[in-house]
């Protein structure tokens, strides 16, 4: 449903949606404040909701894994001290899953988009150090059925970087912030708390070991032979 905002006569769009939650459903509407060029807001919410559901999912799918993979996934980069490897295994998934419903949402503005930047860019830099040091371990994107880390994960990170960055300077069209601050943070730790109880609910520990491909299974952190570059 569109509607116009009094104060500033420019279009609202008034989504409503409901989310399954055990045994009730939680009804959520979402106020976008939509403003300028029809194109530029199709391009602008058609990147939001790629690289937005690339965190959720990613997000998703590690907060599914064992607390023992997320472990063993984040030390086979070899980057982080042994006494910070359990809270950096457990904060990675919930940080791409408030990344990715923010960046959807569009909540306070540009400032989603430069949270997302960030992200990106760590993932990036992780996933390149490993590269030039050759080790052979999965990039975690999908939690255990992720594929090994490569330079095409690079690649692909690096565009979506750019055309966040194409957003964040010109300005988000389409966004949740005609709601008040304290209840655009609401929202956002509603869908997070919502996704986080879904996801731990899908999780199987005693069947990873099964569902894993053997080539992914092992976090021995041993070299693989690459092409040079």
């Amino acid at each position: 449903m569109v509607v116009l905002d009094s104060t500033t006569e420019r279009p609202v769009i008034v989504c409503s949606f409901t989310l399954p939650c055990n045994s009730f459903r939680l009804s959520l509407c979402v106020f976008l404040r939509v403003a300028g060029d029809p194109v530029w807001i199709g391009v602008e919410l058609l990147v939001r909701t790629i690289v937005g559901g690339l965190f959720i999912a990613a997000g998703f799918a590690k907060l599914s894994a064992t607390a023992q993979w997320r472990q063993e996934w984040v030390a086979s980069y070899e980057l982080i001290p042994g006494p910070l490897v359990r809270p950096v295994a457990a904060a990675v998934p919930l940080v791409e899953m408030v990344t990715g419903i923010w960046l959807l949402l569009g909540a306070f503005g540009p400032t989603s988009v430069w949270v997302a930047v960030v992200v990106l860019v760590a993932v990036t830099v992780a996933v390149i150090s490993a590269l030039m040091r050759r080790l052979g371990v999965p990039c975690g994107c999908f939690g255990t059925l992720g594929e090994l880390i490569s330079w095409r994960i690079v690649v692909r990170n690096l565009v979506f970087i750019a055309a966040l960055i194409g957003l964040a300077l010109h300005g988000l069209t389409a966004t949740i912030t005609i709601l008040v601050a304290p209840v655009q943070v609401s929202v956002m730790a509603m869908l997070v708390v919502t996704v986080a109880m879904v996801a731990r609910r899908q999780s199987r520990p005693a069947q990873y070991t099964e569902l894993v491909p053997a080539a992914i299974i092992p976090f021995d952190r041993r070299r693989v032979e690459r092409p040079p570059l």
